[in-house]
């Protein structure tokens, strides 16, 4: 009996070993210092690979590359490894608190300003799956890539990554990808499709979409695809699947029955002109172009016609902050209806934020409820009721803060 304690306690040990080595390999993985005061580059073909090692010499990260004078070449092949070092990162880390960053090529560039260094001779682009990391933009204005594999390892793509790659028609995304951040594929006019392994933890594809693993939520859509019709069987649909901040260019969406919840912020693309909902969805509706909510009567979206008139619906019963987002700089008139009961706080602040020029139109004579509630521009209200909605105006605009002069709107009466 004895003899079996002893075993059993040396056996504990040992995994307790294990386990800590485990561990700790676990940790040094996670965790990669670089030596960055040491700039390093090696030859491969075309191409001049500038790097940094780890501290530990087993990984490699290439930051800059350089092609040879003179050669044309259509392929941009990243190396697995250089020596013993595993390549595990590509591109240049942007400067902290600065708008620019780097491409590959080292030069800078301001997606957000719409400046991008355009390359058109590279039109496949092969990075392999040692790679668990690209910085942002680093392959903006890659204008002849068509298709591209990004490697299974990554968990992010970072903003503006793919920034206009004017003739990307297909990313195969990575199976262990948990955010695409905004502008990831901006201006990729031509990307209709995404696809992923059946093996993925966390998305699927389906027509091209993707959706969550269980294709439960529709999450994001190819920024080129225009017409974005939702599966049957998605329940949710989220936040920033297709908005201005993604780069959606979609115009028309089709929403099917099995949707119960369309998250805020998700369908406020500008671009977005029409929306159609199946007849036997039991908690959405839409008329006038407006989604509401059959139970609350609340605003979900708004697609903003060419002439940016919006005339509410008598279902629609308030508006929140999140739709603000639909309209934003576009409506150049809104017209609420008699039903109207408020406006929730901040409801205009976010993007129903009137120019001078711009007109609001109430058909209630009794003002509806609000919460700081300000705009700019020409409101006009029932006859009789002008001395009512100056007041509500007055006693809603003194407790607003943060207001600018120009914030002031003028009442009349129709």
């Amino acid at each position: 009996m004895k003899l079996y304690r002893k075993w059993f306690l040396l056996f504990l040990l040992f995994l307790s070993a294990s386990t800590g080595l485990e561990w700790k390999e676990k940790s040094a993985k996670a965790a990669i210092t670089w030596n960055t005061s040491k700039e390093q580059k090696t030859v491969k073909g075309n191409y001049t690979y500038y790097y940094y090692l780890s501290k530990n010499g087993s990984y490699s990260w290439i930051y800059r590359v350089e092609r040879a004078d003179g050669k044309k070449v259509s392929a941009l092949r990243f190396p697995e490894k250089i020596g013993n070092a595993v390549v595990v990162k590509l591109g240049k880390d942007p400067v902290k608190k600065e708008e620019y960053y780097y491409n590959i090529w080292g030069d800078d560039v301001e997606p957000f300003h719409n400046y991008v260094i355009k390359n058109t001779d590279i039109t496949a682009l092969e990075i392999p799956d040692t790679v668990k990391k690209i910085t942002a933009a680093s392959f903006s204005g890659f204008c002849g890539l068509k298709s591209v594999k990004l490697p299974a390892s990554m968990k992010k793509i970072p903003y503006a990554l793919f920034c206009q790659c004017g003739q990307l028609e297909r990313v195969i995304l990575p199976r262990n990808l948990r955010t695409i951040e905004s502008g990831a594929f901006a201006k990729c006019k031509k990307l209709k499709r995404f696809q992923i392994s059946s093996e993925a933890k966390r998305y699927s594809c389906k027509n091209g979409l993707l959706l969550s693993k269980d294709k439960k939520t529709f999450c994001y859509a190819p920024i080129g695809k225009k017409r974005i019709k939702i599966p049957e069987g998605v329940e949710t649909i989220a936040s920033d699947s297709l908005t201005d901040r993604t780069g959606s260019r979609a115009e028309k969406v089709w929403i099917p029955a099995s949707v119960t919840s369309i998250q805020d912020y998700s369908l406020s693309g500008k671009r977005i002109k029409e929306f159609f909902i199946s007849g036997q969805n039991g908690h959405y509706g839409i008329k006038k172009n407006c989604i509401y909510s059959k139970v609350s009567g609340r605003l979900v979206a708004v697609a903003v016609p060419e002439n940016g008139k919006v005339e509410l619906p008598a279902q629609v019963k308030y508006l929140t902050n999140n739709v603000s987002q639909a309209g934003r700089q576009q409506i150049k008139t809104l017209i609420i209806s008699k039903g109207f009961r408020k406006f929730k706080k901040d409801c205009l602040l976010g993007g129903l934020h009137f120019e001078k020029e711009n007109k609001i139109y109430f058909k209630s004579e009794t003002p509806p409820k609000a919460k700081d509630f300000f705009s700019r521009g020409v409101v006009y209200v029932p006859r009789g009721s002008l001395a009512a909605y100056q007041k509500w105006y007055q006693d809603n605009y003194k407790n607003f803060h943060d207001h600018d002069e120009e914030s002031v709107m003028e009442f009349k009466e129709i």
